[in-house]
């Protein structure tokens, strides 16, 4: 399953909305995106908040379904408890470490929190990134769960569909960690989702939370937040893991994930050297470098991100692992070396080939097309 897939989300249906929380009203003075936007910038998260996250969705013609509870506190500190499929798991993370509980495997694994993550931060952000994503269709002013919050609609049939355009992004928070399906994403990626048609928000007035999703298309899916409390005033303890006594204690080694938004301090401190293409064509801002290495490997990867002026970033990645995969793909040529086009999706493709020992890579809109895909590989001057 891929990784824009695990993105799973929110509700359906008029009659849900009545019983959640009130039938839907427009509102009396209008609300512009771009004033939306504009409070995601400057809202404030909640020091805490607790709540019950419902999940439904349909992946790859599987029926998926399941929920799990969350505590969050600011500083990363977090606590998710959750069955699916039968088992039962607890992650808490102590602000330090993650520790997670498998009851039906009696293990706990240990591993360092070096992802900088933080759910109650981090959603704001989610927020701001989705209101920027696409051109809303509709927004409108309710209740759902007792709180006053924004519908926003972005519905694809609406509008017209122009060629090469992203879809819209499929919202990926709250993060759990990765111990329940949908919670983890890949830092080092910005995928979008394909054959989304339309996705609805109801957004927390006050904290610009998105409190309740839904996505139509493909994949069609739901996700809400019931029992929703700000400020709940949680126990230290709630962030603390009890060891059970027949539990098997696994410390994972973590690898290291460094993220550097200097281009000069990045290559600085690269592990390795690091080819950047040459942007003829193209606008191109540097946006973020980033390396990830495995402690009990040689494994490492690096990459950039640049703002080329397109809904999504586009990347260059650099891995020392030159193992070869089954790719399904188009044969090209990089410089004189063997290469593979890839469509990614209906709004991203990607080219990649192997020089000199290592696997190179570069990950786009297809906004940028696949010529000049190639003439940025060759300018790297990998081979």
């Amino acid at each position: 399953m891929s990784g824009s897939r695990r993105a799973v989300v929110a509700l359906l249906c008029l009659t849900a909305v009545c019983t959640l929380g009130g039938c839907t009203s427009i509102l009396s003075d209008d609300i512009t995106q771009e004033e939306l936007i504009e409070k995601a910038e400057s809202a404030e998260p909640p020091e805490e908040m607790s709540a019950t996250v419902e999940v439904n969705a349909t992946v790859d013609d599987e029926q998926i379904g399941y929920s799990y509870d969350v505590w969050y506190r600011q500083g990363g500190l977090s606590r998710v408890e959750g069955t699916y499929r039968g088992s039962r798991t607890v992650q808490v993370n102590d602000g330090d470490k993650i520790w997670a509980y498998n009851a039906d495997e009696e293990t706990v694994s240990i591993r360092e929190d070096q992802t900088d993550i933080s759910p109650l931060r981090d959603a704001v952000n989610i927020t701001e990134e989705l209101l920027r994503s696409k051109n809303a269709t509709d927004i409108t002013k309710t209740e759902y769960e007792g709180r006053e919050v924004y519908h926003v609609v972005f519905d694809e049939s609406a509008t017209q569909k122009e060629k090469n355009q992203n879809s819209v992004l499929t919202p990926l928070v709250p993060s759990v960690g990765g111990i329940l399906p949908g919670g983890q994403t890949d830092q080092a990626e910005n995928e979008t989702a394909d054959g989304v048609e339309r996705v609805e928000l109801w957004i927390d007035a006050e904290y610009m939370y998105v409190l309740r999703q839904t996505v139509e298309g493909e994949d069609p899916s739901e996700q809400r937040y019931t029992d929703v409390e700000f400020e709940p005033g949680i126990d230290d303890d709630r962030f603390e893991l009890d060891v059970p006594e027949n539990a098997t204690v696994n410390e994972i080694e973590t690898p290291e994930y460094r993220e550097f938004d200097s281009l000069g301090e990045f290559l600085a401190q690269s592990p390795v050297e690091i080819e950047r293409p040459t942007f003829e064509t193209l606008d191109a801002e540097f946006e973020r470098g980033f390396f990830l290495s495995e402690n009990n490997s040689e494994g490492i990867r690096v990459g950039i991100r640049y703002d080329v002026g397109q809904p999504s970033w586009l990347t260059v990645n650099k891995y020392n692992d030159t193992t070869e995969t089954t790719v399904e793909g188009e044969p090209i040529q990089v410089d004189g070396v063997d290469g593979v086009y890839e469509e990614v999706s209906q709004n991203s493709h990607k080219i990649s080939w192997t020089a000199n020992g290592f696997r190179y890579q570069i990950l786009a809109s297809v906004q940028t097309d696949r010529e000049t895909l190639i003439r940025l590989a060759e300018s790297m001057e990998t081979t």
